[in-house]
């Protein structure tokens, strides 16, 4: 039953999603209140799934329960402070977090839970280093994305006082970090997958791994339009930022199936 929770859960934190993505891209003020009420059923769901592993007294520390806690906690503290009539901003961030945590933990629950040590040849090893290493670059990126889109925000709503007493960086100065750290991290990243590619059409472990496959490549395509979208068209700004942290959320269900797995498997 918990499974069904999780699911449907992170079904309904995928629609607070594309609700708190449609205001970043207008920043209208009723597309916000939707989304925190939104937001806070999906929030129910995942309690109910919380207290389900109290009744059968299966919640611990492992991984698994940690993100399953820490997700809830997350959105819990944005709706309060939502209640205090705080910047919804932070919804479009809080959301996909959450869905990518409890999709990973749904997804999880269903499949291997370890991968066995005989498994790993010299590509896996390669994969793993090259994909963390990309991953932990792009999360670079995506952070200045998500600071860019703060300040942005700022300059829509004319809180110029805000900006000024920040200590932000400028628009431009993310701007260009966004750019290093996509040039350097893709290529990290896209070598990553690609050997996870060779790792997956060797046949081992086809059904544990496919998902993992799947989300990565997912994740590379929109990463590769992102950078296609800039190098080539001038986009800059807010659509390119948006690009990353599509893509950054779906890179972000591998890393967290992973861990799981590690966690499982130690």
């Amino acid at each position: 039953m918990d499974l069904t929770f999780l699911l449907a859960a992170s079904l309904i934190y995928l629609v607070a999603t594309f609700v708190y993505g449609a205001y970043l891209l207008h920043f209208n003020q009723r597309t916000a209140t939707v989304g925190k009420w939104v937001l806070f059923g999906a929030l129910v769901l995942h309690g109910l799934s919380i207290g389900y592993r109290v009744q059968l007294e299966v919640l611990g520390t492992s991984v698994f329960d940690i993100l399953l806690l820490g997700s809830a906690l997350l959105t819990t503290v944005f709706l309060l402070l939502q209640l205090r009539g705080r910047q919804p901003l932070f919804g479009a961030f809080v959301a996909p977090v959450a869905m990518v945590i409890l999709y990973s933990l749904h997804v999880y629950s269903h499949s291997n839970p370890a991968i066995s040590s005989s498994e790993f040849g010299i590509v896996a090893p390669i994969h793993i280093g090259a994909s963390l290493l990309g991953f932990f670059i792009l999360m670079l990126a995506a952070i200045a994305s998500i600071l860019y889109v703060i300040q942005e925000h700022r300059l829509k709503t004319k809180r110029l006082d805000v900006i000024e007493a920040s200590r932000l960086p400028s628009i431009q100065s993310l701007q260009d970090f966004h750019h290093r750290a996509f040039v350097i991290g893709f290529p990290i990243f896209s070598v990553g997958v690609a050997l996870g590619a060779i790792w997956l059409l060797k046949g081992e472990q086809v059904s544990t791994v496919s998902r993992h496959f799947i989300m990565a490549g997912f994740s590379w395509l929109v990463y590769a339009v992102a950078l296609y979208a800039r190098m080539a068209s001038g986009w800059k700004g807010r659509r390119t930022a948006l690009l990353t942290l599509m893509a950054f959320a779906s890179a972000l269900f591998v890393v967290l199936l992973s861990a799981l797995r590690t966690g499982a498997g130690a």
